[in-house]
């Protein structure tokens, strides 16, 4: 989904991935340990992170036959690893059915990668088909974004309802004004965010290169600035994915800016 946040934590349930691997596998049919695993490699490709642990209040647990686990302080691949290693100090088989879906799963979530992934529901493709045209049909087009770099245009019917906080809107004087936005963005970053409210994706032919993170603060920022909330969870989960060393200043930065509690924790 696109607006669904894999790397939400739930004082139940843990993390997501922690939510598919809780439940009897160790007993259950090959059938259903084969759809957990699809699930898994599924939600990570979503954003899901295999090494997020869940909030210490978590106090459900995963039963093992040799000891029962709780999922709190527990990542997915913490709690996989941990299982394995007190599987092999209670002497249980090696070659057993638990130890080896333990393997697997440990295999499943070491082979993870975290690289923003384009987001897609489940719509006939002449819909946003039908909203990309919209938004390259300039000759209806009454909006502008004015960035240092040139203009991208929208609609004011659109943006109206998408972005309720953008000035030049609530101030337009007529409805046959050309109205126009300057913002402090670059035009890259607004032909993302007119495409993700348009078509829920990002712009054809614009590239966001994993490790560079200055776009999708861009787009946060933009997207938090002119309240367009259908954005910000999806954005938050990307600026999530980039967090590494190098882009640590500008995506912290940007959630103290905004008193993004989640992010900060990450941070």
């Amino acid at each position: 989904s696109l607006l669904f946040d894999w790397q939400q934590r739930n004082d139940t349930w843990g993390t997501p991935l922690l939510a598919i691997l809780s439940g009897n596998l160790w007993e259950a049919p090959e059938w259903m340990f084969q759809r957990k695993v699809a699930l898994t490699r599924w939600a990570m490709s979503l954003g899901a992170r295999p090494d997020h642990h869940a909030p210490l209040k978590c106090e459900w647990w995963i039963e093992f036959p040799w000891e029962d686990l709780v999922l709190g302080g527990n990542s997915a691949v913490s709690l996989v690893s941990n299982a394995l290693h007190l599987g092999a100090e209670s002497d249980y088989p090696h070659n057993s059915l638990a130890m080896h879906r333990l393997r697997v799963f440990r295999e499943v979530l070491a082979a993870a990668t975290f690289a923003p992934t384009m987001h897609r529901v489940d719509v006939r493709a002449s819909v946003p088909q039908l909203w990309e045209m919209i938004l390259k049909d300039t000759c209806s087009s009454d909006f502008e974004f004015v960035t240092s770099s040139g203009s991208v245009l929208a609609h004011v019917a659109v943006l109206r309802e998408a972005c309720p906080s953008l000035p030049a809107i609530k101030s337009r004087s007529s409805h046959g004004d050309i109205v126009r936005e300057e913002v402090p963005y670059s035009q890259a970053t607004m032909q993302h965010f007119t495409s993700l409210l348009y078509c829920g994706c990002f712009a054809e032919g614009l590239q966001i290169y994993e490790g560079d993170c200055s776009t999708l603060v861009e787009l946060a920022d933009a997207s938090i600035c002119f309240s367009a909330q259908a954005l910000i969870p999806m954005l938050t989960m990307h600026l999530r994915c980039q967090l590494q060393q190098a882009s640590f200043g500008p995506i912290c930065s940007f959630a103290l800016r905004h008193g993004h509690d989640t992010l900060l924790d990450d941070c």
